[in-house]
């Protein structure tokens, strides 16, 4: 008996829902509310298909609701992918949706141009009912074309190991490398380039990067300079403060909003032992793993890198990872990483002037500086170092770490420099901040007062202790910041003139 009543209530339960479709929903008025009036698709590159974008349909009345039909208006043609509730198509029919309910619609999108625009707006529209009742939303997207660099698929592509770092233990990735044609060797602003794998520039070749141009990186990708070759970054001053139009731009290939700030999503800039002397100007790098790293060299008598009123952060370890090179710096804004901004192991020589090396990481726990400088005890090479007019600080207690000897190989010289540093009482070796063979109108833990350092936006506010604070001896050789405005009679410490 107990079986009988229990097959009853289940039959009777089937029975209620099969009627409810046709007794309980009342066709759809026209009065569907929506999440959006324009489903705007970011940007994305010809050939690439973009992310998943979501519009929420609402039933606000108290009775259920069946949408008679949602479709696109190019139906099958269309470049765009819907998904209702979970089912792929172009049009469904006979939608229910509860009272005060709602629904969700997945968008997505792939096109390719097909003609020689740079730029092509991408549209169709997502119908919802017909005649008198129907309600509509636009669906829009721009889609750029770009010149992809990737290796050939007839052509083995050998693996290379990156090292995230130069300790003794240090993790390496390996990656997916080719080397780049002639062809390739000159890149410029009429399209972007999109970069899959890592980019080696030939022994004894030049990768030449022009004013304005903009290149993307994959996931794992990233330049490599080899043994004598070299790269030349020739970005100019900006009109524009926020297009920087005429800056290089080094990014990873996700041009979403919420890819904006996201660190390590390429691999970065990566210099051989013993590259060529190669310059940098006008470049803004960000959201690698290491911005810039760079291998020993076996003679200091060159400039391994010159970089001029450049920007790189959000890197996942390191902004600048240096080892027993050559790097001279004016204007360099160096800002949030995971580890330390600005990394110098084994010797060389470094001059810094204006520098802006700023860390106020906070994606993750910090494991760095600003500013660390290690030079092994067992090591014989030079190391000379000079910061003027700079700026190193963050939101840790100490931004500064040296690990020094005092050999007499060790040269190193602050003058006019705000540095963050708990402990400037102290009077040894590296420390000595009275002795004035390294050390001279050092300023402890002021506030410069930026902007938005966790937005790696380091101009300066009016309140800012950095103002006129800087040696006017080294303005004949940096008289402009990195804007391109001249800078005062008594300049301002760090990259920027207010």
């Amino acid at each position: 008996m107990r079986l009988f009543f229990s097959v009853l209530i289940a039959l009777v339960f089937v029975s209620v829902i099969s009627c409810r479709k046709e007794f309980n929903y009342a066709p759809s008025n026209g009065k569907l509310r929506f999440s959006k009036d324009t489903v705007f698709l970011d940007t994305i590159f010809t050939g690439i298909g973009s992310s998943t974008y979501t519009l929420k349909v609402y039933n606000d009345q108290n009775e259920d609701i069946e949408i008679p039909s949602i479709k696109l208006e190019n139906g099958n043609n269309s470049n765009y992918r819907i998904n209702v509730d979970g089912i792929a198509g172009t049009s469904f029919n006979n939608i229910p949706l509860g009272a005060n309910d709602s629904l969700f619609i997945f968008i997505e999108t792939t096109y390719s141009i097909q003609n020689s625009e740079k730029e092509f707006l991408h549209t169709d529209v997502l119908f919802f009912d017909e005649g008198a009742h129907q309600q509509k939303i636009p669906l829009v997207t721009l889609v750029k074309d770009a010149i992809f660099i990737f290796p050939e698929k007839d052509l083995e592509s050998p693996l290379k190991s990156i090292p995230l770092s130069f300790d003794e233990t240090a993790e390496e990735l390996l990656v997916t490398s080719f080397f780049l044609t002639d062809e390739h060797l000159n890149l410029n602003n009429d399209r972007p380039y999109i970069f899959y794998g890592y980019a080696m520039v030939p022994q004894g070749k030049k990768l030449r990067i022009e004013a304005g141009a903009r290149l993307y990186f994959h996931e794992n990708s990233g330049l490599y300079i080899t043994t004598n070759s070299s790269l030349e970054i020739l970005g100019e001053i900006s009109s524009d403060t926020l297009l920087l139009e005429n800056e290089v731009i080094l990014e990873g290939d996700r041009l979403e909003p919420d890819f904006k700030n996201i660190p390590g999503q390429w691999g970065g800039i990566y210099f051989e032992e013993n590259s060529g002397s190669s310059t940098i100007n006008h470049l803004t790098l960000k959201n690698a793993i290491n911005g810039i790293s760079i291998k020993k060299s076996d003679t200091l008598d060159k400039t391994t890198l010159s970089l001029t009123d450049s920007r790189i952060y959000n890197s996942t370890n390191y902004n600048i990872l240096a080892e027993n090179c050559s790097i001279n710096s004016e204007n360099l804004i160096s800002g949030n990483s995971g580890k330390s901004s600005v990394y110098i192991k084994e010797g060389g020589n470094y001059a810094f002037l204006h520098a802006t090396i700023a860390n106020y990481w906070s994606f993750s726990l910090r494991t760095g500086f600003a500013l660390e400088i290690n030079k092994n005890t067992q090591s014989t090479n030079l190391c000379s170092l000079s910061f003027k007019n700079s700026i190193i600080t963050g939101n840790g207690l100490d931004e500064i770490h040296l690990e020094l000897e005092d050999t007499g190989l060790n040269q190193f010289f602050f003058e006019n420099c705000l540095i963050q540093f708990s402990k400037e009482d102290l009077n040894e070796f590296p420390y000595d901040f009275t002795n004035e063979d390294h050390y001279r109108n050092i300023f402890f833990n002021k506030d410069p007062f930026f902007k938005g350092p966790l937005s790696n936006n380091f101009n300066l506010g009016i309140e800012s202790f950095v103002i006129d604070k800087g040696t006017p001896e080294i303005l004949e050789q940096v008289p402009l910041d990195i804007m391109g405005n001249k800078r005062g009679e008594i300049p301002d410490l760090g990259a920027f003139e207010l």
